[in-house]
C-alpha cells in the first residue's frame, strides 16, 4: 500500500517561519514526520492505554471471582500459553514485516506460511508438553482441562500474533487497533457473563478468553485474505528468504526478554516474595511509560522498511527519535513527581517501598525507550547479527550485576543494575547504527 509522504524539501521556509498556511501537518513535515504517521502512532498509543486499562479491569475481576489460589492457577496456565507463543514464533513477526514491506505482493504467501507454521510449531510444542505431563505428572504446574486449554492457546496465539503483525506491516493500523480492542472487550464481557452466572472456575475463564482470541484471529485472517487478493498457498521460497532474519530477530527478542525480566526472577530467588511484589510494581509502572516508544516502533518499522533507501531510513528514524525525546523527557519528569502519591493511592501504603526502585529505573527507561525506536532502523535494513550479540552481552552484564547488587542493595540495586544495562544497550545500538551507516556510505542527516 502506497503512502503519501511530505518531506522538508516540499515545504517552503516561510511556512515554518510563520505563514498562516503552516499547519501542524506542515510543521511535522519539517521534522521529517508526516501527519499520517503521527496519527497512526497516536491511535496506537491510545489503543495501548485502553488495552492496559481493560487488562487491569479484567485482572481485578478475575482476582475477586477466583480468589488467590484460583487466580494463581489461571495465571500459570495463561503464562504457559504465553511462553509457547514467545518461544515458538521463530522471529517471523519481524521477518514477515520486512518482507511484505519490500514487496506487498507476497502478503498471501506470508499469511499462508504464518498460519501453517503456527499450527505446526505450536502443535509440536503443545504435544511435547502434553506428553511430558503424562510421563511426569508432577512436573507441569497445572493439569487436566486447564493445561489442555493452555496448550491449545499456543497455536492460536501464534497465528494471532503473526496475522496482527502483518496487519501493521501493510499499514492497516486502524484495523489492527480495532481487532485488538475487540479481543479485549469480548474477553472481558465473557468473563463478566460467567461471573453473573456463577461459573467461576479458572478453566471456564480461560476457555472464554481463548474463544475471544479465536474470534479475533478469524477476523484478522479474513481481512488479510481479502487484502491479499490471492490464494493462500505456502511458499518455501518466502520462508527461506525470511528465516535468516527471523532467527536473528528471535534471538534478539529472547535475550531482550531476559534483560527485561530476569531481575524479577533473581529478586524472587534472593529476597523472597514480599520484595518481589515491591519490585514488580516498580517494573510494571515502568512498562506503562514504554507504551509510547513501543507504539512508535510498531508503526515506524514497516514505514522504514518500505523506503528501501538507508539514507532516507536513517533520516526519518533519527528525527522520529528526536521528536520522541521531546515528549519522553517531560513525561518521565511528571512520572517522577507523582510516583509517591500515585503508588500510595493506587496500591496502598504497603507498596510505598516501590517508589525509590521506580525512580531509580527512570533513567534506564528513558534509554530503553530511545533504543526501542532507534533499533527499528537496524531492523529495517535486515537486522544485523551484531544486534543479537549486543543483547547477549547486555544480558550477561545484567545477570552479573544482579548477583552483586541485589544481595548488597536489595531491589534498589536491581533497579540501578537495570538502568546501567539499558544505558549500555542504547550506547551499543547507536554504535551499531553508526557502523552500519558507514558501511553503507550513508550521509548523516543535518
Amino acid at each position: 500500500m502506497s503512502e503519501s509522504r511530505v518531506t522538508v524539501r516540499d515545504i517552503p521556509a516561510r511556512n515554518w517561519l510563520g505563514s498562516t498556511r503552516g499547519s501542524l501537518a506542515s510543521k511535522l513535515a519539517t521534522l521529517g514526520i508526516n501527519a499520517d504517521f503521527c496519527l497512526k502512532v497516536a491511535g496506537t498509543y491510545i489503543t495501548q492505554i485502553v488495552l492496559g486499562t481493560l487488562s487491569f479491569v479484567t485482572s481485578v475481576a478475575l482476582a475477586r471471582a477466583l480468589g488467590p489460589a484460583g487466580r494463581g492457577e489461571y495465571a500459570v496456565a495463561f503464562a504457559i500459553g504465553g511462553i509457547g507463543v514467545q518461544f515458538g514464533n521463530l522471529g517471523l513477526h519481524t521477518s514477515n514485516t520486512y518482507c511484505v514491506g519490500k514487496d506487498r505482493r507476497v502478503l498471501a504467501g506470508l499469511l499462508a506460511n504464518s498460519l501453517l507454521l503456527s499450527f505446526i510449531v505450536g502443535g509440536v510444542f503443545s504435544a511435547a508438553a502434553a506428553c511430558l505431563d503424562m510421563l511426569r505428572p508432577g512436573l507441569m504446574p497445572v493439569h487436566g482441562i486447564l493445561l489442555a486449554l493452555a496448550l491449545c492457546w499456543v497455536p492460536f496465539g501464534l497465528a494471532y500474533l503473526l496475522s496482527q503483525t502483518l496487519m501493521v506491516a501493510i499499514h492497516e493500523v486502524r484495523a489492527y487497533n480495532t481487532i485488538e480492542l475487540a479481543n479485549k472487550v469480548l474477553a472481558l464481557g465473557s468473563i463478566c457473563i460467567l461471573i453473573a452466572f456463577g461459573r467461576t472456575a479458572p478453566a471456564s475463564f480461560l476457555a472464554v478468553v481463548l474463544g475471544a482470541l479465536m474470534c479475533s484471529l478469524m477476523v484478522s485472517v479474513t481481512r488479510l485474505r481479502r487484502l491479499a487478493g490471492g490464494a493462500l498457498l505456502p511458499s518455501r521460497a518466502l520462508f527461506n528468504r525470511g528465516i535468516g532474519m527471523g532467527v536473528r530477530a528471535y534471538l534478539a527478542c529472547f535475550f531482550g526478554f531476559l534483560v527485561l525480566r530476569v531481575d524479577l526472577l533473581m529478586v524472587k530467588h534472593m529476597l523472597g516474595s514480599t520484595e518481589t511484589g515491591y519490585y514488580a510494581i516498580a517494573a510494571n509502572m515502568a512498562d506503562y511509560i514504554l507504551l509510547l516508544p513501543t507504539s512508535i516502533a510498531l508503526i515506524l518499522f514497516p514505514k522504514l522498511t518500505a523506503m528501501g533507501d538507508p539514507s532516507r531510513q536513517w533520516t526519518v528514524a533519527g528525527k522520529v527519535t528526536w521528536g520522541a525525546t521531546v515528549i519522553l523527557l517531560p513525561l518521565i519528569a511528571v512520572c517522577a513527581l507523582v510516583a509517591h502519591p500515585a503508588i500510595r493511592i493506587a496500591f496502598g501504603k504497603a507498596y510505598l517501598p516501590s517508589v525509590i526502585p521506580f525512580l531509580l529505573l527512570l533513567p534506564g527507561v528513558f534509554c530503553l525507550a530511545l533504543e526501542t525506536i532507534v533499533a527499528q532502523f537496524l531492523a529495517s535494513i535486515g537486522f544485523p547479527l551484531s544486534l543479537v550479540f549486543a543483547w547477549l552481552a547486555v544480558c550477561v552484564l545484567k545477570i552479573s550485576l544482579n548477583f552483586w547488587a541485589i544481595p548488597h542493595y536489595g531491589i534498589k540495586g536491581a533497579s540501578v543494575a537495570s538502568t546501567i544495562c539499558y544505558s549500555v544497550m542504547l550506547f551499543l545500538v547507536l554504535w551499531i547504527v553508526n557502523t552500519q551507516r558507514k558501511q553503507a556510505t550513508v550521509i548523516s542527516p543535518t
